[in-house]
């Protein structure tokens, strides 16, 4: 995160809702008891990431046309 504007945090209540999906099953997961937690109002910018493994670069030629990642390293 990148040029963060705090406008406003406290404690208080909170409910926990999780959901299943195929590729994070994070509704498994036993949660016994929401004991705090921690209400924010920021403005932000969320930076650029980085490229770690292009999926596409190992497939066919006609998958790749036209994709390119300028701020990969």
């Amino acid at each position: 995160m990148e040029d963060v504007e705090l406008r406003g945090a406290w404690t208080g209540p909170a409910a926990l809702n999780l959901w299943s999906h195929a590729l994070a099953p994070v509704a498994e997961l036993p949660v016994l008891e929401v004991v705090s937690a921690v209400h924010i109002v920021a403005d932000l910018t969320l930076a650029l990431g980085k490229v770690v493994h292009d999926y596409l670069a190992e497939a066919e030629p006609h998958y790749r046309k036209g994709r390119t990642h300028a701020f990969a390293e």
